[in-house]
């Protein structure tokens, strides 16, 4: 991980252990989601942070995808995306199943696919739940 990567990272990581503590979540599940969706936070109004299309709190910011550009809920803050995030998962039903199993990141990342949150991944990516519970150990857990 580079320097500025590491950075953005080891920023996001008190946020993530205020909501892990929140509910339940294991801090290191939301920075692995965050590394994964969009390189802890890479764009600058902390769009596409989990992911999600749609607008948010500063409203919407267009990426570049391998699907084309999409456009994905943009915040005020890292705090602001958190919350979203939390929102989604806890009160849709698609994603019942990963928030009963919150607290072991394999289950609650394969609901999460389950529920049709990283739907918009390539074929290569299919194994999502499997690739980013592999990122915990081999990037996040090491870094902090």
């Amino acid at each position: 991980m580079d320097a500025a990567t590491l950075a953005r990272m080891k920023a996001l990581v008190p946020v993530a252990q205020k909501w892990a503590a929140q509910t339940g979540i294991p801090a290191e599940v939301f920075l692995a989601i965050n590394n994964f969706e969009s390189v802890f936070g890479s764009n600058p109004k902390w769009g596409a942070l989990f992911g999600m299309t749609g607008n948010g709190t500063a409203g919407q910011v267009t990426l570049k995808t391998s699907a084309g550009p999409l456009k994905f809920a943009a915040y005020n803050s890292a705090d602001e995306a958190y919350e979203a995030f939390v929102k989604l998962v806890s009160t849709s039903p698609n994603y019942r199943q990963a928030w009963e199993s919150r607290a072991d990141p394999s289950k609650f990342f394969a609901g999460l696919q389950a529920g049709g949150y990283a739907g918009d991944h390539n074929d290569e990516d299919r194994a999502w739940s499997k690739n980013i519970t592999a990122t915990i150990d081999s990037t996040i857990r090491p870094a902090l």
